[in-house]
């Protein structure tokens, strides 16, 4: 599978068509380190976060990984760079 860096870099080329600077890769891989943290010591947690929302889970994945990846998605489409665009 892809790494969290081949991830990271995924998520910033498709909100800002570019990779991730250095700084930007180091704050991005700990909001999904601290937010997996939290999650797998509060599965429920996850479970609630994740049932926020019109569509349905994709199946067969790690709640809280892909509740630590909402979070990384939302600060990258929170960014000035993302919502000046528009």
């Amino acid at each position: 599978g892809e790494s969290v860096g081949d991830r990271l870099d995924a998520a910033c080329n498709m909100a800002v068509s570019r990779k991730p600077s250095s700084r930007e890769r180091s704050i991005l891989r700990q909001v999904y380190d601290d937010q997996l943290e939290r999650f797998e010591k509060d599965p429920a947690a996850a479970e609630a976060f994740l049932g926020i929302g019109a569509s349905p889970l994709p199946e067969g994945l790690s709640k809280p990984e892909l509740a630590a990846w909402t979070q990384v998605a939302r600060t990258v489409l929170n960014a000035y760079e993302v919502t000046s665009r528009f």
